[in-house]
């Protein structure tokens, strides 16, 4: 019985620990908060797994002794707040998941007692070092959750551009964020409490000057994004906002990648507005190329989305290697001579990686990464093509994903519906 116990206890401080925003595991190794919460749903699951075969090995050893002592029995709620603020995961949104998860933290506090009654009762070395490792991760926790909430970026709305199109709306968030810095690539929570009372991730766009932070963000038919389409109208003042962050580790530009190729669907489009610079940079000014979609997988359907990112794109595409392909009903409203070279139809994305694998090995390029945003169609298919080797070179594949809760399957892209975390390489 106390072998399970001090399993489960060990297993819950792991947890808990790699659930940190800053200061965490993830960041003492250089991994992205992305990568962490990944490991935290597995350990996290393990612990659940541990805790129920240690309520059962106690009670089958115990019986109804177990009754005689109420720290023994706050191990049981404990064990079902912690499965409860889990189990949903799949089946809710978001913004429900993200509350009802707080019943696990106080499952963890249950059992936070149960423990210290097991190093209190045994005086053991390991049943006293797992319950002093838990409270001390416990206070950690509670140290940097109150640091990143207090260490806000206090924003001050300069414009909020809701823009409707025939393929959708979009919102473009021009912020002033005094002292808020972020790296190319990085993302970060915008807490609205107007709209949501859980915060939700979106990627980082610069802007013009330093103290300038943009969203563009796609409007869902319900939920967060829906929610902030009706208060940021042109009719309306935009809400009060803060934004936490920023987080993530920046994959562009990859070490010892030559060059970077950008394909995007949609407004997955936004880490590139910072990371096509970035690479740029990293491969001695040679400009990236780029393929924001495809009739295929997707489409960019959105012409406003194409003129607000163009300005950070244009100084760093390749316009010779580059496809920008607008489709979609009412796309063609917008008529000639767009930004980028972009033009209306669809492109292959298989064919054209090809195309510029080859360029890239004519002028003599042996490492390459392809960067994918967009949705699951669009990834798999460009994974597809780097995996046949397109162009004759063997690529490295990226693909950027926000994956913040346990789920069935993956998703890719960068929304703030589904949960949105990686870079998964």
């Amino acid at each position: 019985m106390r072998s399970t116990g001090i399993a489960a206890g060990i297993a819950a401080m792991l947890t808990i620990m790699w659930s940190y925003f800053k200061g965490g595991v993830h960041d003492l190794v250089g991994m992205t908060r992305e990568a962490a919460w990944r490991i935290h749903t597995t350990i996290g699951t393990l612990t659940l797994i541990l805790g129920v075969v240690h309520g059962a090995v106690a009670i089958a050893e115990k019986g109804s002794d177990i009754q005689q002592n109420a720290f023994w029995v706050v191990g049981m709620p404990a064990a079902v707040l912690m499965i409860l603020g889990v189990v949903p995961a799949p089946f809710v949104s978001y913004d429900k998941f993200k509350l009802l998860h707080f019943i696990s933290l106080w499952g963890y506090i249950a059992a936070l007692i149960h423990m210290f009654d097991h190093a209190i009762s045994f005086q053991t070395i390991a049943s006293i070092s797992v319950a002093v490792g838990n409270g001390v991760a416990m206070l950690a926790f509670i140290v940097q959750k109150v640091y990143t909430k207090a260490a806000h970026g206090k924003v001050t709305v300069k414009t909020a551009e809701l823009v409707n199109e025939s393929g959708g709306q979009h919102l473009f968030l021009t912020m002033s964020v005094p002292n808020f810095k972020f790296k190319a690539g990085q993302w970060a929570h915008l807490a609205v409490g107007k709209a949501s009372p859980v915060p939700h991730p979106f990627t980082l766009v610069p802007g013009e000057t330093s103290d300038e932070v943009r969203i563009f963000m796609k409007i869902n038919r319900s939920g967060f994004t829906s929610k902030m389409a009706k208060l940021c109208s042109p009719d309306a003042t935009p809400p009060p906002m803060k934004l936490e962050g920023p987080y993530g580790r920046p994959s562009v530009p990859a070490p010892g990648m030559e060059r970077t190729v950008f394909v995007l669907g949609g407004v997955g489009i936004t880490p590139g507005l910072s990371l096509a610079k970035a690479a740029a940079e990293a491969a001695s000014g040679t400009k990236v190329a780029m393929l924001p979609g495809s009739k295929r997988y997707w489409a960019l359907r959105s012409l406003e989305l194409l003129n607000k990112s163009a300005p950070l794109l244009e100084p760093h595409l390749d316009a010779d290697l580059s496809a920008i392909r607008l489709n979609g009903a009412g796309t063609q409203e917008g008529g000639s001579g767009m930004p980028l070279n972009a033009k209306y139809g669809s492109e292959d994305i298989g064919a054209w990686l090809e195309s510029v694998g080859g360029e890239y090995v004519k002028a003599g390029v042996k490492h390459a990464m392809v960067f994918i945003c967009g949705p699951p169609g669009l990834a798999e298919a460009a994974k597809a093509a780097a995996k046949r080797s397109a162009g004759g070179l063997a690529w490295h594949v990226h693909v950027e994903e926000f994956l913040f809760l346990p789920s069935l399957g993956p998703c890719a892209g960068k929304t703030s519906q589904t949960a949105p975390t990686p870079g998964k390489a």
